[in-house]
């Protein structure tokens, strides 16, 4: 503390008392269960009561090195437990060895399975036929066009794809029986011969789907269903565009894995992207928006159309409102299919009260005007 002197007045310390501290460095305690994973330097363990199989080994393989390790409780046999299943399972294994026949049959099965992996196509079927229910739901009002077009596409895709793979199946089954896999042989000539087959069909079956895009909807919880249903569908399509092409040349199960991982790769990428791409979105906006872009080819006046949404656009941004506030998108394929060129003909437009014709009308009819 400070204190005067009292001859001189003079500020001067005083010394009060004294602390030590000894330099200890931090730990913590964590139970066994939650250290699995953990990997540390000094351990100081109390595994002495132990009661789960595998926990004592779990407890002294977090530890780097044997001197790293410190036992607060002596570990006794009766605590070092052993699962009764594995016991039972490795018995079971050294009882039950298969014999080479069963070895072959299991081997011929994976490449069955593996072969018929490459053109099976209901799993992509069964994501178009959900995705044409939810477009008859939320978009048959909007692109009448698009769901006629879905109606005449999808039986083509399950003539040509789902039912030529299913008949298939019987002929790579006896084939794998009869010859094996060997440059030349058989097989790899029948399924040289049906790998471009089905790359063909499917390409050409798929482009009707895949090329008009994800149609557009202002309902932001629809546009994000309707997202996710379509990129399922997209990735099965490169998927089965994977297989076929790694192994057209040979069939392979090098070939058909890395046909596999490659898919799974460019699925993760997607989504990063997505990802990065709705970040950037709603640090520009300060909110998410859900946009999906569609080929407009299945659109009536699609020209117009456009015009009308790049208005919209401008619109929205000079007021800086979403763009369904200026005019939803059903009104604006509504406005393309009728063409309305005076003001009692945009009037009759459902949606168009006399308050926006007031706001829009002549803008609106303009265009019409100008599209024409």
């Amino acid at each position: 503390r400070y204190v005067p002197k009292e001859d001189t007045g003079e500020i001067v310390e005083e010394t009060v008392g004294s602390i030590t501290q000894n330099p200890l460095p931090p730990a913590w305690a964590i139970t066994i269960h939650k250290s699995q994973g953990l990997t540390f330097e000094r351990m100081i363990i109390d595994a002495g009561h132990a009661f789960s199989p595998g926990q004592v080994y779990v407890a002294l393989s977090r530890c780097r090195t044997l001197q790293g390790i410190v036992l607060s409780t002596p570990i006794t046999p009766n605590v070092v437990l052993t699962d009764r299943e594995i016991v039972s399972y490795n018995a079971y294994v050294q009882q039950n060895q298969p014999t080479e026949e069963q070895l072959l049959q299991d081997r011929i099965q994976y490449l069955y399975d593996a072969l018929c992996d490459i053109f099976d196509y209901e799993p992509l079927y069964k994501y178009l036929t959900h995705w044409k229910r939810m477009s008859e739901e939320y978009l048959s009002k909007l692109y009448p066009e698009y769901i006629a077009h879905l109606a005449h596409a999808l039986p083509k895709i399950y003539d040509e794809l789902v039912l030529v793979g299913i008949r298939f199946r019987p002929q790579l089954h006896q084939l794998l029986h009869e010859t094996d896999l060997s440059e030349g042989s058989p097989l790899q000539k029948r399924h040289q011969q049906a790998s471009r087959y089905f790359l063909n069909k499917l390409n050409e079956t798929m482009s009707q789907i895949i090329d008009h895009g994800c149609p557009e909807t202002d309902n932001k919880a629809v546009a994000a269903q309707l997202e996710r249903q379509y990129s399922l569908i997209k990735e099965e399509y490169r998927l089965h565009q994977l297989l076929l092409t790694a192994n057209q040349e040979q069939f392979s199960l090098e070939n058909y894995w890395k046909a596999r991982a490659q898919a799974a790769m460019n699925d993760s990428e997607t989504d990063r992207k997505k990802g990065r791409g709705k970040h950037l979105k709603e640090h520009r906006s300060g909110k998410a928006e859900v946009q999906m872009t569609a080929n407009e080819s299945l659109i009536a006046n699609s020209n117009l159309v456009e015009s009308l949404r790049q208005w919209r656009t401008d619109t929205a941004n000079s007021q800086h409102v979403p763009a369904y506030i200026v005019m939803h998108n059903s009104i604006l394929l509504q406005i393309a299919r009728e063409e309305p060129l005076t003001k009692d003909q945009l009037l009759a437009i459902k949606g168009i009260s006399k308050k926006r014709y007031e706001q829009y009308g002549e803008q609106i009819l303009r265009i019409v005007r100008q599209h024409q």
